[in-house]
């Protein structure tokens, strides 16, 4: 296993990276079976450009003896290298506590379970008491069902160990059940949850937003510097016309993909709104469509055989469900929204090369509308 392959000799990420990766080869693991979970953080450097500040790489599997993670933290100034087994975790220690079977797990951030119905979920502390308060104004708003899905409802907080338990929703994950049909009814039930009346929300941020696309478009650019010359033609656009906040912010999910709609029969769900917020509805609308070729098996094939017109079906089903909107708008959100999917794939080492391109491809057709 090499991490981030995509990085080739020369680039002045190489030397930082071969630290990372003697790490990891100096200690003898068992890969079989197991997952690799990575992530990397740059920052400027001194001189310009960009430098690896940390980077994490967590080996882990599920089986009969349970869950099990070996994890490497890296911190590359100062060339050191840590490693801790699940359930040790420096920011997360009441992971030895928790009960139930492991769904996911991101080293140092959180930890999700399933218990006797429940779901359960440990952050850092900031982050489980914003968590547990959102949890708690969707379920108030939208825990009858009324707007024609379900939503996980809050069961139990425990501030001194940053944990809270959910109750568990039934179905099967959108992404593995997607047709046309359901495309459209998901994109309705999108514009159903924007029109939620869900009460005080942490509000969007346009300049959080604007810093976001600089940040996302100078990470694929320096890791990609083959693609430089899209992503400045894709930036310069959207730099020269920035979005007004928009008019009258709606419930907003935050993070919305396939994988957090649960399908049983009629029955829909929508989990996962830690990221709730009240804003634009297009940077909703364009972070699905920009989900849909990783998230969707199908359509991660069909991106490996080149077949972009499956994507374009799907967008196009998905907005017929979703109605009416700024076709505009989307289009400055939805060239953001893909050259972040691009970096994010880049920080966890998903980077496929295929559906990056077709992102790149999709946020200069996009921005060349703004001109």
């Amino acid at each position: 296993m090499t991490p981030y392959s995509f990085i080739e000799p020369g680039h002045p990420l190489a030397g930082p990276l071969q630290r990372f990766r003697a790490a990891i080869a100096a200690r003898e693991i068992d890969g079989a079976g197991a997952t690799v979970h990575s992530d990397l953080t740059l920052r400027p450097a001194d001189g310009g450009g960009l430098e690896l500040h940390r980077a994490y790489w967590s080996l882990q599997r599920s089986g009969p003896d349970g869950f099990r993670a070996t994890t490497l933290d890296y911190r590359a100034r100062r060339d050191r290298a840590a490693w801790f087994a699940f359930p040790e975790d420096p920011q997360l220690p009441a992971l030895g506590a928790l009960p139930g079977e492991v769904l996911r797990y991101m080293p140092q951030r959180r930890c999700t379970a399933r218990s006797d119905g429940t779901v359960l979920k440990v952050k850092r502390p900031h982050r489980a008491a914003a968590a547990w308060a959102l949890l708690g104004a969707v379920d108030h708003a939208l825990g009858d069902g009324r707007a024609g899905f379900t939503v996980p409802a809050p069961v139990a907080y425990d501030a001194g160990r940053a944990l809270y338990a959910q109750t568990a929703v039934a179905g099967d994950d959108l992404a593995t059940v997607l047709d046309a049909d359901r495309l459209r009814r998901a994109g309705g039930l999108h514009r159903a949850m924007h029109a939620a009346d869900v009460g005080r929300l942490p509000v969007e941020d346009a300049d959080a937003a604007n810093a976001e696309l600089r940040a996302d478009a100078l990470w694929v650019a320096f890791a990609l510097p083959a693609h430089a010359a899209t992503i400045g033609a894709v930036r310069r656009p959207l730099e020269r016309r920035p979005l007004d906040p928009f008019a009258v912010p709606a419930f907003c999910h935050g993070d919305l993909t396939p994988s957090q709609l649960l399908v049983d029969g009629d029955r829909w769900a929508i989990t996962d709104f830690d990221g709730a917020r009240a804003g634009d509805p297009h940077r909703d609308l364009a972070t699905w469509l920009a989900s849909l070729p990783s998230d969707v098996p199908a359509l991660r094939r069909a991106v490996a055989a080149g077949d972009d017109a499956a994507v374009d079906a799907a967008d196009a089903a998905y907005l017929e469900g979703y109605g009416p909107h700024d076709a505009r708008r989307l289009a400055w959100r939805r060239a953001a929204a893909e050259i972040h999917a691009v970096a994010v794939a880049l920080k966890k080492d998903r980077h496929d090369p295929a559906r990056a391109g077709r992102a790149l491809r999709v946020a200069r057709r996009c921005a060349e509308t703004l001109r």
